[in-house]
């Protein structure tokens, strides 16, 4: 058996002298290895005695304040987050110097960004255990559930607890907190179970007004309080005013506005109105309240306004006297164009008239009456856009009364009615005078000389007394020389002959009765004419 190992130990050192420096080819190899065992093996001995491996038992440590999700989400409490177990290993000397109060295990979601279940690994601070020391963390990572975060409104309520002293009264209108809402926020689960906000005040035994900061209260929708730490209420607290008054005498009465200052050129302030329209006062003066008619308000002004106003004023009370509620009204005033009127006169344009028509008007200038907007005035009346027309179309002969037709600019109206009056008749024959024929003079005059043609050649005369209607003459030429007379015979005085009266008609001796105006009396005349 030595004989074998002897050989086996030549071939290894036959095999391993070209490689091994000079130095390690002297040196027996059993004895090298043997050499480096026994070193190895005091190494260990020696650390084990003097620094000897040590692990703790496992330690219950709670997860420290996790470093939060973006603001838009929220983590979800579970139970599982409560804490973890951590094994700490190494040196005897250096687990030894280990705190475990030091130790701080966390969770880090700020990388987390929906909401949903997540496994977090779980860390410690770093910086706590010695370079040789290990920690095992049991369980390695913690579920962890994140809600998205929303807010909402919520109107905030006023409950009144108790009553106020028998000898004062409680304003029913209660006018609501400042502000009138709040704003809840939380995980959307949570914020989805609040329904209302109130605030209560209690009024027991009080004597006068009452001012207060009141909490804010969450409640849901079965009108149960809402305890959750995880819902935040901005603001927490809202400012309440409740009216409590003396028991005196009341009276209700109208709202007057004042207002001051001129509103824009042009414009006049209109109807005002208030909301509400009627306010209820109080006064211990019985007789002071009764002579009481309305309550005015501060002045509102109105200067340079062109358009409806709508303010909220104070009321102004007059002494010793309290308005009851809220004293302040809404105010609304109108602010319209002013509004003037101007008298004018046009001509009458005629429409229409027929050329084989006579038309008589009783007037051809119109009068009108103009209304509108003062600027529509301004600077002046644009009279040559202003036509009085009345259309003829289709009327015959007759007396009408017709309604005139005006056309103005935008903005402009007429106030009055204005009518013509036409009458229509047929056109008068055209004159054509005829020459007096000579008479000679007679012995006897003739009361009226008509010219009749005759065939009989030359002329004659018939003088005599008796009253025929008209004289013979006849003519044989218009160049017939006139009869011989005696010269012995003195000559007879002669009436003038009158003008011929058929074919021509003769106005300029033509009295008319008073008031009858020449053209009417033609029309009058020629409808008598042709009735006959």
């Amino acid at each position: 058996m030595k004989e074998a190992l002897k050989e086996k130990e030549n071939e290894i050192v036959k095999i391993a002298k070209p490689i091994l420096p000079g130095f390690f080819r002297n040196v027996n190899l059993w004895r090298l290895i043997i050499s480096l065992g026994l070193a190895a093996i005091v190494w260990g001995y020696v650390t084990i005695t003097q620094y000897p491996e040590k692990t703790l038992p496992p330690l219950e440590i709670p997860l420290t304040e996790p470093i939060p999700p973006p603001s838009d989400l929220a983590i979800v409490p579970t139970e599982t987050t409560g804490g973890v177990k951590v094994i700490i290993s190494g040196p005897t000397d250096q687990v030894a110097a280990v705190i475990p109060s030091q130790i701080k295990p966390y969770l880090d979601l700020s990388e987390l960004k929906q909401p949903g279940p997540h496994d977090v690994p779980v860390r410690l601070k770093p910086g706590v255990l010695p370079s040789e020391v290990t920690a095992k963390i049991e369980p390695k990572t913690v579920p962890v559930v994140l809600e998205k975060v929303v807010s909402k409104a919520v109107p905030v309520e006023i409950i009144r607890e108790g009553e106020v002293n028998p000898d004062y009264f409680l304003d029913p209108d209660i006018p609501p907190p400042s502000p009138a809402q709040v704003t809840v926020s939380g995980r959307e689960s949570l914020v989805s179970n609040v329904t209302k906000a109130q605030v209560t005040v209690n009024v027991t035994g009080r004597v006068g007004p009452l001012s207060t900061s009141a909490q804010v209260q969450l409640l849901d929708g079965r009108g149960q309080r809402l305890n959750e730490p995880n819902l935040t209420i901005s603001p927490t607290n809202v400012n309440v005013t409740i009216v409590i008054s003396y028991k005196l005498s009341t009276r209700t009465v109208p709202i007057r506005v004042i207002t001051k200052g001129d509103p824009a050129a042009g414009y006049i302030a209109g109807a005002a109105q208030t909301t509400p329209v009627l306010v209820t006062v109080t006064s211990g003066n019985a007789e002071l309240l009764s002579k009481l008619e309305y309550v005015e308000t501060e002045p509102v002004d109105i200067t340079s306004a062109s358009r409806e106003l709508m303010r909220v004023v104070q009321l102004r009370a007059p002494s010793n006297i309290t308005v009851v509620g809220n004293d302040k009204v809404t105010v609304k005033i109108g602010i319209v164009p002013f509004q003037t009127s101007k008298n004018i006169s046009v001509t009458l344009e005629r429409l229409n008239e027929a050329s084989n028509l006579r038309y008589i008007y009783s007037s051809t200038t119109i009068n009108l009456t103009i209304s509108g907007p003062f600027q529509a005035f301004q600077p002046d009346l644009p009279l040559d856009k202003i036509r009085a027309t009345i259309d003829l179309q289709g009327r015959a002969v007759g007396s009408f009364e017709l309604p005139v037709v005006v056309s103005l600019p935008p903005d402009l109206v007429v106030t009055n009615s204005p009518t013509v009056s036409v009458t229509i008749t047929r056109p008068l024959p055209t004159a054509t005078p005829i020459p007096p024929t000579p008479i000679p003079p007679t012995a006897t005059p003739a009361p009226t000389r008509t010219p009749v043609p005759t065939n009989s050649p030359g002329t004659t005369v018939t003088p005599g007394n008796t009253p025929l209607s008209t004289p013979t003459v006849t003519t044989t030429s218009a160049l017939a020389s006139p009869p011989p007379t005696t010269a012995a015979t003195p000559e007879p005085k002669v009436n003038p002959t009158p003008r011929p009266t058929t074919g021509v008609i003769y106005t300029e001796r033509l009295k008319l009765p008073e008031g009858l105006l020449l053209e009417q009396f033609l029309a009058l005349l020629d409808t008598i004419l042709n009735d006959n």
